[in-house]
């Protein structure tokens, strides 16, 4: 079953494995942005910057798996691995301002 969003915007379904592996970016990224905001490990990196890290640790394992299987990296492809995790660093970010301000 398509769910709706996808098949309004014309995007094909990504499958169970697609689902797994989205799920899987956007745990990555928000992890990443996490630990780019750790206080032993902060190198005052920018908003943008814990974006940038965020994005590439989240689709950094899916890009080398589909790379040696000699495929297209569904996150080149795929705008929803961009939201996804931009949305869970967005998510880091806020719930490490909200604990840094206690």
């Amino acid at each position: 079953m398509t769910p709706p969003l996808l098949s309004q915007f014309g995007f094909f379904t990504l499958g169970t494995i697609g689902y797994i592996d989205l799920i899987a970016a956007t745990t990555n990224a928000f992890n990443g942005a996490l630990l780019a905001r750790k206080p032993n490990y902060y190198k005052h990196f920018t908003t943008i910057g814990v974006i940038i890290l965020a994005y590439a640790g989240g689709i950094g394992g899916g890009v080398i798996r589909d790379v040696l299987i000699n495929k297209v990296p569904s996150p080149l492809i795929i705008p929803w691995y961009l939201i996804a995790c931009l949305l869970a660093a967005w998510l880091a970010l806020v719930i490490e301002y909200n604990i840094g301000q206690r």
